[in-house]
C-alpha cells in the first residue's frame, strides 16, 4: 500500500540528489489481504502523489474539524493514512512525476 513504498523513493532520493531521475512508473509489489484472500499488486509512486492531496486538506483544518474527521474514520481503518507523514513529498509537472 501506499504507506509501504516511501523506502524506494527514499532510496531513490539518495541515490538521485540533483532529482534529475523521475521516479520509476512502480517500485515494486505490494501483499495485501482481501476478505481473506491474498492479492499482491503493483506499487507507484503516482500512489503516493494521489495520497498527499487529501493529507494535505486534512493537516490544514483546524483542530475541532480534524477531530471530527478522525471520528467519522474511526474504525475504517483509513486511521494509518492519516497518521501517515511521508519523508519526501512529490510533485507532478505535467504528466511528469518528481521528487519535490
Amino acid at each position: 500500500g501506499p504507506v509501504d513504498q516511501p523506502l524506494a523513493l527514499v532510496v531513490m532520493q539518495r541515490l538521485n540528489p540533483d532529482r534529475s531521475i523521475a521516479p520509476p512508473r512502480a517500485v515494486g509489489l505490494h501483499a495485501s489481504q482481501l476478505r481473506g484472500a491474498l492479492a499482491r499488486r503493483m506499487t507507484s509512486p503516482y500512489t503516493l502523489w494521489m495520497l498527499q492531496r487529501p493529507l494535505d486538506l486534512y493537516r490544514a483544518l483546524d483542530a475541532s474539524d480534524r477531530e471530527s474527521v478522525d471520528r467519522v474514520l474511526a474504525g475504517t481503518g483509513c486511521e494509518a493514512l492519516f497518521a501517515y507523514a511521508p519523508r519526501h513529498r512529490l510533485e507532478k509537472r505535467g504528466f511528469q512525476l518528481s521528487l519535490a
